[in-house]
């Protein structure tokens, strides 16, 4: 897995392939988000620790934790409550950021911006 994501020099130090590697001051300006984290995956701990990094830099962070599931669950046979709830998470972020999307678009025809 790692020869198909580490190519042309990249390596798992790069913030392009581990976003906890970001600094505070590279992340400030990211939307608010919503990261969900499964306990059974091997990147778990990078979830949580990239979840503080955000915060620290002010970035408002969701924080949806399947402590059963592993990486990938919605793909997988996971038990369709789980995967139901956190497609309903992805969808209401999605709705919510349409929203704003659409009210900042007409703002700005109404400004003249």
């Amino acid at each position: 897995m790692k020869k198909l994501f580490y190519q042309n020099g990249m390596t798992a130090d790069l913030p392009i392939m581990s976003p906890v590697k970001s600094k505070i001051d590279d992340l400030h300006h990211l939307a608010s988000l919503t990261l969900i984290s499964c306990g059974e995956d091997e990147l778990y701990q990078q979830g949580i620790a990239y979840c503080n990094l955000l915060r620290e830099a002010g970035v408002q962070v969701t924080f949806k934790e399947f402590p059963s599931s592993t990486h990938g669950f919605m793909e997988t046979n996971s038990p369709e409550y789980k995967v139901k709830y956190a497609e309903e998470q992805i969808i209401e972020r999605q709705k919510a950021f349409q929203f704003l999307s659409m009210h900042l678009k007409n703002e700005w025809k109404t400004k003249g911006a």
